[in-house]
């Protein structure tokens, strides 16, 4: 299962440490999961009593 970044939804490489795209720090313990539905859309399962933010702007390159 190909893994995404949950604070911007890049697909990463199962060795990434943080994300290429935003940065962000990949973790596999908060639960989150992120992967893409049959029509290439990103789904998330977030365990109960979680919120997230989710936003369709991609941070700008550095």
């Amino acid at each position: 299962m190909t893994k995404f970044c949950t604070k911007c939804g890049t697909s990463l490489r199962s060795d990434d440490k943080f994300c290429p795209e935003c940065g962000a720090k990949v973790t596999d313990d908060n639960g989150i999961k992120v992967f893409q539905d049959d029509k290439g859309g990103l789904v998330f399962e977030v365990p109960e009593g979680t919120s997230v933010e989710i936003s369709d702007v991609r941070p700008e390159k550095k």
